[in-house]
């Protein structure tokens, strides 16, 4: 097996795994998701460029299987960024419709207590109770 296509399978794997845990960060709503997509993504790009450099110092096609791999993670990778919280909430909470307006009016003034706090006890009386059947 050719070392660099090794390495680049290596490089490859851990930015895939980088990218799905920036996935489900993101679906479950933990704020460090971002960092975790931004660095697979990078780590993709260098394994698309170098695929390239190399293909075209060896005056070969490139890597195919590595190539199409890492452009589908990376379109993944781009969708997931683009979304805000806001419309996960809407998805993961639509049973909810008090919770997400709640949730949507916090989300465009940040900066008012009130609108959190009502979020909160929106959240508390709504979700909370139905989950835990308070």
């Amino acid at each position: 097996m050719n070392k660099t296509k090794l390495l680049l399978d290596v490089l490859a794997g851990i930015s895939y795994s980088l990218i799905i845990v920036g996935l489900f960060r993101s679906i479950q709503l933990w704020s460090p998701h971002k960092w975790t997509l931004i660095t697979g993504m990078t780590i993709q790009i260098g394994i698309v460029i170098a695929n390239l450099l190399y293909s075209f110092k060896i005056k070969r096609t490139p890597f195919t299987r590595i190539m199409k791999l890492s452009l589908f993670w990376l379109t993944i990778g781009v969708l997931c960024l683009k979304m805000s919280t806001l419309e996960y909430v809407k998805v993961r909470y639509r049973e909810y419709p008090r919770f997400v307006k709640a949730y949507e009016l916090y989300y465009k003034d940040k900066t008012n207590g009130y609108k959190k706090s009502y979020a909160i006890k929106v959240w508390e009386n709504e979700v909370l109770s139905d989950d835990y059947n308070i």
